[in-house]
């Protein structure tokens, strides 16, 4: 498969490569003459990827068993939070639970990882069996406020 390269300069590269914080994942360029598509799905939010209505109530319980399900599908299960904060909590959730979760990530190794990233979305990236998740979508999305409650009125007869 054809790869696209990027080129950095010397000091520039030694800098990337060092960051331990910095995720590579090859670039795969598909042309049209090559008459193949590499399937990748995008989840936006937390109802692209849970939305039987049972899993909206009970969300930590939803991703409690979509993590074992992942974990026999994918090769890589990588969760991305804003903070090292959202990490702590996220493994603290999942620390009583037979799901064996590692702060560090490595590109070589089966399983699941949290990592800090600034990603607002998730992949399954099926070229590689690999399932990216941002904490934006891990939780579904707090319901909508009334802004004028005092107009709402309720009529039980």
């Amino acid at each position: 498969m054809p790869y696209i390269y990027i080129f950095f300069q010397s000091a520039e590269l030694k800098n990337v490569l060092t960051n331990e914080n910095k995720l590579f994942f090859p670039y795969l360029h598909t042309e049209k003459k090559y008459d193949f598509k590499l399937r990748e799905e995008k989840f936006s939010t937390y109802e692209d990827i849970f939305w039987k209505p049972e899993e909206k109530i009970r969300p930590i319980k939803a991703l409690k068993e979509k993590i074992l399900q992942w974990s026999n599908e994918y090769r890589q299960i990588i969760f991305s939070f804003k903070s090292e904060s959202a990490i702590k909590k996220f493994l603290k959730i999942f620390s009583s639970e037979q799901i064996k979760i590692k702060d560090k990530y490595n590109l070589d190794e089966k399983g699941i990882f949290v990592v800090k990233s600034n990603i607002k979305s998730g992949y399954a990236l099926s070229w590689d069996n690999l399932l990216i998740l941002s904490e934006n979508i891990l939780l579904p999305s707090k319901s909508v406020k009334i802004k004028n409650l005092k107009a709402l009125k309720i009529t039980i007869s």
